[in-house]
């Protein structure tokens, strides 16, 4: 067996029945450099964690925790021979390789954490740091979306301590990030939904905004998977009630705000997520999403998502936004059917866009035969109260009518838009 002073030997010299690894004394040998051919570490060095790396196969349980302690002691210079074991034939030798890995990880972690600590709290309490460069990764989009204050500092030294590793890969090729990404999105949603109390990962608003502000690279490709987590993010206690604060929550909210208006390609779920988040918790940004979500192909798309994201544009948007919903008010697809004193009623996306249009105009909804028509806090109206009954279609046609021909008389004509011609008395 090798005796788990070897390592101290292939650098003094000494033989090995002599000797003791001093684990202070090897780590500074390391990192002087004086166990090194130039980039490359002594042969002898080399030989000696190849044979601590054998002994972790050892039949003695003692010597193989005795090799794991002094290999853990030499620290980084072990790792590169410790990834080439990692992939052992021995089973013992495989494991313990892995979990010395794990090990020098988190000791790397810990070491940059205490390096990062030092350096965030200098940049919390710096009044200037608005206007400096910090090398922080990340640093110089975040002030541009959120700005520079002490708030924003905070929170900004939050995202890092909680997602250090995320943030660096922002600078870097895409498609590692894409991929860091996705594993954590994968590992926030097992322990979030873990069926144990106790193993279930509480999410600080600091690692929440990080998520936030990494999905909103338009190069990412995110699905409804990611938007479905990324809406339950915000519904975490501790982000919910960093939303409903004052001062600390408004940069937060523009993180937020900033994913939610920021338009994406992939799944068309995605951008129904961000409008559902935007309405629970009042965010302007609600109108851009909802706008997303009804471009393009006015037909398409699932009904219930129209309804929501034409509610949205309702609530935070504009009269110029009223040329973008029009197009809707040709889609027969049904969002819901209800029956009511046996009264059946059924709302269909033209429907909620003509509501939509007549709030954005400022029109009495009753003149249009909405008299069920009912406000809701959160969806601007409530939405089983938008439609007719299916014995009234006839109603339905009417109100459609009616608003083309108030459209013809009083709307300006978009850009490029013919305007209508004024009717001649006789």
């Amino acid at each position: 067996m090798f005796s788990c002073g070897v390592l101290r030997a292939a650098q003094s010299g000494d033989s090995e029945s002599n000797v003791r690894i001093v684990p202070k004394a090897v780590d500074k040998i390391a990192i002087d450099g004086k166990a090194r051919h130039g980039n490359a570490l002594d042969e002898k060095l080399v030989r000696a964690i190849d044979a601590l790396i054998a002994t972790l196969g050892d039949e003695s349980y003692t010597a193989r925790r005795a090799a794991a302690a002094e290999l853990l002691s030499v620290g980084e210079v072990a790792r590169g021979r410790l990834v080439n074991s990692a992939t052992h034939g021995d089973l013992e030798v495989r494991a313990r390789s892995r979990q010395l890995l794990e090990a020098l990880d988190a000791i790397r972690a810990r070491k940059f954490r205490e390096s990062l600590d030092a350096r965030l709290a200098t940049f919390i309490e710096d009044d200037d740091a608005p206007q400096r460069d910090y090398d922080f990764p990340g640093w110089n989009a975040y002030r541009s979306i959120v700005g520079g204050d002490r708030a924003a500092r905070e929170l900004f030294a939050e995202m890092l301590r909680a997602e250090p590793e995320l943030l660096t890969l922002l600078d870097g090729e895409v498609e590692p990030l894409s991929r860091a990404v996705a594993a954590r999105f994968l590992k926030i949603s097992q322990t979030m939904s873990h069926p144990l109390p106790q193993f279930r990962t509480t999410i600080s608003p600091g690692r929440a905004a990080a998520l936030y502000f990494v999905a909103t690279n338009k190069e990412i490709a995110l699905d409804a998977r990611a938007g479905s987590q990324l809406y339950s993010l915000a519904n975490q206690p501790s982000v919910r009630t960093a939303l409903a604060g004052n001062a600390g929550s408004t940069p937060l909210k523009k993180i937020i705000g900033n994913w939610i208006a920021t338009p994406q390609d992939g799944d068309r779920n995605l951008g129904y997520y961000k409008v559902l988040l935007a309405a629970r918790y009042g965010m302007k940004e609600g109108r851009q999403a909802g706008l997303n979500v009804i471009s393009g192909d006015a037909a398409g798309g699932p009904a219930y998502q129209f309804q929501q994201a034409l509610l949205a544009v309702g609530r935070f948007g504009e009269k110029e936004d009223i040329e973008k919903i029009e197009p809707l008010l040709k889609n027969n697809a049904v969002c819901q059917t209800m029956n009511i004193n046996r009264v059946a009623y059924t709302t269909q996306v033209r429907d909620v866009a003509l509501v939509v249009l007549l709030h954005l105009t400022d029109q009495n909804h009753r003149e249009y035969g909405f008299e069920r028509l009912q406000k809701n806090t959160q969806t601007l109206f409530n939405p089983t109260t938008m439609g007719f009954s299916q014995e009234d279609e006839k109603r339905r046609d009417e109100a459609l009518t009616m608003w083309h021909r108030w459209s013809a008389s009083n709307r300006k004509p978009a850009p490029g838009e013919k305007a209508p011609e004024e009717k001649k008395d006789k």
